[in-house]
């Protein structure tokens, strides 16, 4: 018996010394690792410090292996500067509670915080940086779920996604601030079956391409949010998606930038928001073989070639009790084109520029408009226009131009 305990004593000291071991400098390349246990804040007090062996790729500063693991990361800082690397880490049912911390990542490809294979991770009060190429602030990923409260996140590079959830993931962030930085680079992400929602939160991009807030394949709720884009970018896109924005403010100051976007058969519906735009040639609201329905919103253009509310290729908008305004030439206020269909009700539509019209149909499409107030200003710009053998409905609605060039309700071939 007495043989048995020591080689337990012994067992247990070779373990521990394996733990310290692993915690020093020049030890182990994945910094802390913890497996099928529970660690409290005892084990990683405030204030601690907690880094990776930058020479090593995919290594790993916190990790959460394994079901029952559940480790508390209060108070810390994790830094990470490998290449592939994770400040902090929950794979296969792990799950873990970041509070208060500072998580900064410098590596490319690395990741802020990722939970995958089932696990789960919430993300409190916490700062998390990055400023690798092609790098992730919090990544829920293979049916793992991430939430994310009073937190900022900011993501310096190209081709960086802020937070993204993939792969039948889920995620929620409330109440935070994302601020990124680059070419492809987004604030948020979701797809391939994930779902996530936007609460109170402010997300500002700045760089060209990709969507400041992107959906795929996936459903996303957007609520009480402020979305600033500076770049040839889309504010808010769903693509074969499902997303609701309310209450949310989205603005775009670069050229051919989009307010909202929904393409490749998406389902959008914007409810009290606020959507402007600056850049030439930019889209308020765009539909693509998409389904849009606005409800009490207001969509403002400004600049050049401008359209405030766009539908195409067969697809279906129904804007109710929303205002529109354009302030450029060759400007629109709502267009429908390609075999499209928009249903206008209530509300109302004013345009100031040359060639700007209030509601109009193109190419076998129509345009309905219903109670709405609809006011043109510039010359040849009409109220209500028809052409290339699509139809306008106009009914209860009062229609105000101002030049002698410029129609209340203008046909043309048809």
């Amino acid at each position: 018996m007495a043989i048995q305990t020591d080689r337990f004593i012994g067992r247990c000291i070779l373990a521990l010394l394996a733990f310290i071991f692993m915690l020093a400098p020049g030890g182990a390349a994945n910094a802390t690792v913890y497996h099928n246990v529970t660690i409290s804040t005892d084990i990683l007090k405030a204030g601690d410090t907690i880094s990776n062996d930058a020479s090593f790729t995919g290594a790993w500063a916190v990790k959460a292996d394994g079901s029952g693991t559940d480790i508390k990361v209060h108070g810390v800082s994790v830094d990470t500067a490998n290449q592939l690397g994770y400040g902090v880490y929950a794979v296969s049912g792990g799950t873990t509670d970041v509070a208060g911390s500072t998580i900064t990542t410098t590596g490319f490809g690395s990741s802020g915080v990722t939970a995958v294979t089932g696990s789960s991770i919430d993300i409190t009060n916490t700062v998390i940086s990055l400023s690798g190429q092609q790098a992730v602030g919090v990544s829920s990923n293979y049916n793992s779920s991430i939430d994310i409260t009073d937190t900022k996140i900011t993501a310096i590079g190209n081709i960086t996604d802020a937070i993204k959830a993939i792969n039948n993931s889920y995620m929620s962030i409330t109440n935070s601030t994302i601020v990124t930085s680059g070419d492809w680079a987004r604030g948020a992400l979701a797809s391939s079956g994930s779902s996530m929602k936007i609460t109170d939160t402010t997300i500002t991009t700045s760089g060209d391409t990709q969507p400041a807030v992107d959906a795929r394949s996936a459903s996303m709720d957007i609520t009480g949010t402020t979305i600033i884009t500076s770049g040839k970018r889309t504010g808010a896109s769903a693509m074969a998606s499902q997303m609701n924005i309310t209450d949310t403010t989205i603005t775009t100051s670069g050229n051919t930038a989009s307010g909202a976007s929904a393409s490749y058969n998406s389902s959008m519906d914007i409810t009290d928001s606020t959507i402007t735009t600056s850049g030439a040639n930019a889209l308020g609201v765009h539909a693509n073989n998409s389904s849009i329905d606005i409800t009490g919103s207001t969509i403002t253009t400004s600049g050049g070639a401008a359209r405030a509310a766009q539908a195409e290729s067969g697809s279906t908008m129904n804007i109710r009790n929303t205002t529109i305004t354009t302030a450029s030439a060759d400007a629109y206020g709502a267009i429908a084109d390609t075999n499209s269909s928009i249903n206008i009700t209530g509300g109302s539509i004013n345009t100031s520029g040359y060639g700007s019209t209030g509601a109009s149909a193109h190419r076998g499409s129509s345009v309905d408009v219903t109670g709405t107030a609809i006011s043109t200003s510039g010359e040849y710009s009409y109220g209500v226009w028809a052409e290339e053998n699509s139809s306008a409905s106009v009914k209860d609605a009062a229609i105000t131009t101002s030049k002698m060039t410029s129609y209340g309700v203008y046909a043309l071939n048809g």
